[in-house]
């Protein structure tokens, strides 16, 4: 019988299998990944705009062939409103981090509009 050798890079699968768990999946950045493939992340922008997200459970830029998101809850900067939205993995790609461990991912949507997932208003910006 062929033994498992643990390493710190496999501890964390090893002890969830261990336990009857699913091991946790994460992105190359660190995102953890749920079971149907999406990150939670934010996305800033107005309460227009927001309950809109809401509604149609889709995004399309304004003004760029892209969306954006962040990892912090207060959003990007951009418009009044944060909503927090699950997007697919591998649509992301990373626009830009900052020494406070903040990362900003755009996602193209080639002029369509790209689909998001559970979104939900974190708060109004005051």
């Amino acid at each position: 019988m062929a033994r498992e050798i643990v390493t710190s890079e496999n501890k964390a699968e090893y002890d969830a299998k261990k336990m009857g768990e699913k091991p946790q999946k994460y992105t190359e950045h660190g995102l953890p990944i749920n079971e149907k493939g999406h990150v939670r992340l934010f996305h800033g922008t107005s309460k227009d705009a927001a309950q809109k997200i809401l509604k149609e459970k889709m995004l399309k830029s304004a003004g760029e062939p892209d969306v954006y998101f962040t990892t912090h809850p207060t959003g990007t900067g951009y418009g009044d409103t944060t909503v927090a939205v699950d997007v697919p993995h591998h649509l992301l790609n990373l626009d830009d981090e900052f020494p406070n461990g903040r990362m900003d991912f755009r996602a193209s949507t080639k002029n369509k509009m790209l689909p998001i997932y559970n979104p939900e208003i974190v708060k109004p910006k005051s």
